[in-house]
């Protein structure tokens, strides 16, 4: 992905230096303003991050599209692919509140198919799918984190606290959550355990 200064916009262009067909975008983009980007896993579409205003758009390179996904006056936090490609979650906030929401779509029909998956009253910093793409982790501003399956609306399946974490991943059926002090393993079953700590 290139972006220009003179022409405003963002397009696909192949290892070899030469612009692929169709995929300059018709929407403008400010470079500078860019605060995260991120492939899906199937390389076709691009998630553009913009800093000043939390907007939150997805960037289809075969024709050069952009679905902007945030309404107006709602604020984007933090976004993921789920690692099958075949589902795009985000979260964010009204920009009076930080009452936070999360949103799942299918890739294929991003408008289409937007549903609330979890509401929380924080502001979500990171969201991370389950490899079998069927959980999705959220951790907050801080520390705290909740489990959640996917297409399940209402009350998170597990919760936790890493006081201080800033990241969350998932490494099989475990959960490790990592602050600047220490890393923690959890795992995750019926019930939610931490099974190691790690500290300098």
């Amino acid at each position: 992905i290139r972006d220009s200064y003179m022409s405003s916009g963002l397009w696909a262009s192949a290892p070899e230096g030469h612009e692929l067909p169709n995929s300059r975008s018709a929407q403008g983009f400010d470079y500078i303003d860019l605060s995260d980007m991120s492939w899906s896993p199937n390389e076709r579409y691009f998630a553009v991050a913009m800093r000043q205003r939390g907007r939150l758009g997805v960037y289809d390179l075969t024709n050069g599209s952009t679905v902007w996904l945030d309404p107006r006056g709602w604020m984007a936090t933090t976004h993921a692919w789920s690692p099958d490609g075949r589902l795009f979650a985000f979260a964010g906030h009204p920009e009076t509140s930080l009452n936070s929401t999360v949103r799942i779509s299918e890739v294929a029909d991003i408008p289409g198919t937007q549903q609330v998956v979890h509401n929380a009253s924080t502001r979500t910093a990171e969201l991370r799918f389950s490899p079998s793409a069927d959980r999705i982790a959220r951790l907050d501003v801080s520390g705290h984190f909740t489990i959640f399956s996917v297409g399940e609306r209402h009350t998170p399946q597990r919760r936790g606290r890493h006081a201080g974490a800033r990241q969350v991943r998932w490494y099989g059926q475990h959960l490790i959550t990592s602050s600047e002090s220490s890393v923690r393993v959890w795992k995750v079953n019926h019930t939610l355990s931490l099974i190691h700590i790690s500290e300098p």
